[in-house]
């Protein structure tokens, strides 16, 4: 005979259905320590069932502290968005996010190890993944520090950014830190200045923008040369996060505006994530 109050115990313990609860009390003889351990094992072999699915779906969690000098983001990801929009999911996501920050855990690894209750944040993630029936991951973690941190996560927390930023006008780049963040998530930059893009990525633009030429531009080398020159050029003031038009003051770059802010100011690092990527 299963105790009315242990089950109920139990089902609030582990948030699982009644019928699940009862049939691990059954089997643990009343004792809910060993039900919880029952129903963990299940749990692990749901979830490693579902390893290897994929995943489109989850959110995106950040978090700064109040001083605004450290922040993290990360993506818990999921097979579809009706288990991304479960509340166990978003608080476990939060919940992450926030023991994360308050370690300032450097990595996703050091995370997943990071002791939770009796045993560890990714031992919690592989459980929800088992209580929801489908592959669950912490797939993406950042870590950033610096004199001014801003964090943005766009509605649907689909898509966000970090940004850690050096300065001495603390103040002035605190106001707009946030808002650096969300001009990263809306115009998706690929590289903060023309020094820092990658040298493969440039000359994969390089070699596909040749490959579009008319067939009577590419033998004259003077020709070819201009253009590729040119093209270059817009492609880096484009994609580079500091010739970029600010999305909150258009008439100026996002290295500008900053500087204008503080003159002595300077982007250390940003981040930015979207679900699915």
């Amino acid at each position: 005979m299963i105790n009315k109050k242990d089950l109920i115990k139990l089902r609030k313990l582990t948030q699982l259905g009644i019928g699940k609860c009862r049939d691990a009390l059954l089997k643990a003889e009343g004792n809910i320590e060993e039900a919880i351990n029952i129903l963990r094992k299940e749990g692990k072999k749901i979830a490693h069932k579902r390893i290897g699915n994929v995943m489109e779906a989850g959110r995106v969690f950040t978090q700064v502290n109040e001083e605004k000098t450290q922040g993290v983001i990360l993506i818990l990801s999921s097979e579809t968005d009706f288990v991304a929009r479960n509340k166990g999911f978003q608080t476990l996501g939060n919940a992450l996010a926030e023991a994360a920050l308050s370690h300032k855990v450097k990595d996703r690894a050091a995370l997943l190890a990071m002791p939770y209750e009796d045993s560890s944040w990714g031992e919690e993630i592989i459980q929800l993944a088992g209580r929801v029936g489908e592959h669950v991951a912490l797939t993406h973690y950042q870590y950033l520090e610096g004199a001014s941190v801003g964090a943005y996560i766009h509605a649907g927390a689909q898509a966000g950014a970090i940004v850690a930023i050096d300065n001495e006008n603390k103040a002035a780049v605190d106001s707009i830190s946030r808002n650096i963040a969300m001009h990263i998530v809306g115009n998706k930059p690929l590289f903060l200045d023309e020094k820092s893009a990658d040298p493969t990525l440039l000359s994969k633009e390089k070699e596909s923008m040749l490959a579009r030429l008319p067939e009577e531009k590419r033998n004259n080398a003077v020709i070819v040369d201009k253009i590729v020159q040119q093209h270059m050029a817009r492609f880096i003031n484009d994609n580079a996060l500091l010739s970029q038009r600010f999305l909150f003051e258009e008439s100026q770059s996002v290295g500008k505006y900053l500087t204008s802010c503080d003159p002595k100011a300077a982007i250390r690092s940003y981040i930015s994530f979207k679900v699915g990527s």
